[in-house]
């Protein structure tokens, strides 16, 4: 059976306590400086009619995964791990207005 999201945030919060605990803090979700970067780097570059489209193989395709999904844009990955539950996560603690995300993650993304 899958998590809820009240479970699969709450054990990612207990993993996050654990590294702390034994020195190796992890404040940050990998994703945010991806999401930093395209929104900061790569879109003010893109010109007019221009499609940006996000690839990523396995780590790199689970965070393409989520940041085509909280950016609305296209993505094709490569064997990308459990995006959903990332996603859903993230949904549940940070963006409860932006829901509709998921769908977008699921509508908007190939993967292989």
């Amino acid at each position: 059976a899958a998590w809820s999201p009240q479970a699969r945030a709450s054990a990612t919060d207990a993993l996050h306590a654990s590294l702390d605990a034994v020195g190796l803090p992890d404040t940050e979700y990998k994703y945010m400086r991806l999401l930093r970067f395209v929104q900061h780097s790569v879109l003010p570059r893109a010109g007019p009619g221009d499609e940006v489209v996000l690839t990523g193989h396995s780590l790199g395709g689970g965070m393409a995964h989520i940041v085509g999904a909280m950016l609305n844009l296209p993505v094709v990955a490569f064997s990308p791990p459990g995006a959903y539950q990332s996603l859903a996560k993230h949904l549940y603690w940070n963006a409860r207005e932006k829901r509709r995300m998921h769908a977008a993650a699921h509508n908007r993304t190939v993967s292989f």
